[in-house]
């Protein structure tokens, strides 16, 4: 079997539980468990991104005598730092945006208040 079909087997049938649960939340509820996966997803890639650059960091070290070994620890440090740079690059953006905005935990955008008047009714 593709190695790839593999992986999206073991994926969906990791995942199946929470859309079976979800049934009953509706439509929101289903999202709501996609941005949970999608927000964990991307905590475990910046963890695994951090080790991808110490992981470097070791093997520079313990080969700083050799040249081919210490190059190639020099290229996963490279790749650790630009693919923590790239997620809290993109991280740091839609945090600018909502701020910018003013979009909500929920995704709900803020409704302007209408200006009231003294007797209670809106000015328009």
């Amino acid at each position: 079997m593709n190695r790839y079909l593999k992986f999206l087997l073991v994926g969906l049938i990791i995942f199946i539980p929470s859309f079976v649960l979800a049934q009953s939340g509706g439509f929101q509820s289903i999202i709501r468990i996609l941005m949970d996966m999608v927000r964990q997803l991307s905590i475990l890639a910046m963890g695994v991104a951090t080790l991808v650059f110490f992981w470097g960091l070791v093997k520079f070290i313990l080969n700083t005598g050799s040249g081919s070994e210490a190059e190639q620890a020099k290229g996963i440090m490279f790749w650790g730092i630009i693919a923590l740079f790239v997620m809290f690059s993109v991280w740091g953006l839609v945090r600018l945006i909502q701020n910018t905005f003013q979009i909500r935990q929920g995704g709900a955008l803020p409704f302007p208040e209408l200006p009231t008047n003294n007797t209670g009714g809106t000015n328009l």
